[in-house]
């Protein structure tokens, strides 16, 4: 079973908005594509905190170049689900320890 399906169960669209504001970003449509980047870092103030949760803010983070705090998002999904691969996987490519 994959870590990444186990937790976007019944809501598959964090990703896929993710993705769609990096090609908004690319297209020049940057207001849109920060607006829809906030939203999806801003769900963990509203109480939704999975590991996949975390996960979806690191990636915004990394994107935005807020090096330690997309880190300490993916550690935290981590800590969360230690079967998590797509979290490690960020955290190798940063050369973070674990």
């Amino acid at each position: 079973m994959r870590a990444a399906e186990d937790e976007t169960e019944g809501r598959g669209d964090g990703s896929s908005s993710f993705y769609a504001a990096l090609s908004l970003d690319r297209l020049g449509h940057s207001a849109e594509a920060s607006r829809i980047l906030n939203a999806l870092a801003g769900e963990l103030a509203t109480g939704r905190k999975s590991a996949y949760d975390y996960y979806l803010a690191g990636l915004v983070k990394n994107y935005r170049k807020q090096d330690g705090q997309a880190a300490e998002d993916f550690r935290r999904a981590l800590d969360l689900n230690p079967g998590f691969w797509q979290a490690r996987l960020e955290l190798q490519r940063k050369g973070v320890a674990e």
